[in-house]
């Protein structure tokens, strides 16, 4: 049977004003993911009821994987520092055994990278002895993660030069992971040495809990 030109342009139509329909409705912002909108940094099904892929996790948590990223400013952050990040990244993907994973957008992402080049900036973060080195910072609805900001500063010739420990440290934070009183975990405040991989027997129970999250 050949379709005709009037009936290839009522299809035509129908498709145009599907498509239309749909950007009317959710926002441009909006793109279908599996069963769910993404609008907004938050997952809402089609009846608007905020949606999560982990139904049976009652601890704060980022209602979906991957976890996207991007960088603000990315011209004032370091080379070297975009490469430490990446390796943090993949550090904790595989420290989680890939239950959390990662992925990097252009702009908009879940977790902001927020470049400076200065040193002496005046926030609550991790420290060396008493310079500061990076904050962290996310934002919640009820026990969902929404969205997060990370700044790391200058000063990395006072960080560890083979393990991004400080990066490390501040992409935890953005899971919800607070700061630890014991000085021999990736999570302490102040980093009294630098550390080749952290420390399974202080932090390993951290680790398993954020598997015991995502998986």
């Amino acid at each position: 049977m050949r379709i005709g030109f009037k009936e290839l342009f009522k299809i035509g139509f129908i498709i145009i004003i599907l498509f239309a329909s749909i950007i009317f409705l959710y926002g441009e912002e909006g793109k279908i993911v599996g069963n769910a909108i993404y609008k907004n940094n938050i997952f809402e099904d089609y009846g608007g009821n905020v949606y999560d892929e982990f139904p049976n996790v009652s601890d704060l948590h980022w209602n979906h994987m991957p976890v996207t990223y991007s960088y603000l400013d990315k011209e004032n952050i370091y080379p070297l520092r975009i490469e430490r990040i990446e390796k943090a990244l993949d550090e904790v993907e595989r420290l989680t055994n890939n239950a959390i994973k990662f992925e990097e957008v252009s702009e908009g992402g879940d977790i902001s990278f927020i470049g400076t080049k200065t040193s002496n900036i005046n926030y609550e973060g991790e420290g060396y002895y008493n310079e500061k080195l990076g904050w962290a910072e996310y934002f919640i609805n009820d026990n969902f993660i929404i969205s997060a900001n990370i700044s790391l500063y200058g000063g990395m010739e006072k960080e560890c030069k083979d393990y991004p420990r400080v990066e490390i440290h501040e992409i935890l934070h953005t899971f919800g992971i607070e700061h630890s009183k014991n000085a021999g975990s990736i999570m302490s405040p102040i980093a009294h040495y630098c550390l080749d991989e952290p420390n399974m027997d202080v932090d390993g129970e951290m680790f398993e809990k954020l598997i015991e999250i995502y998986n």
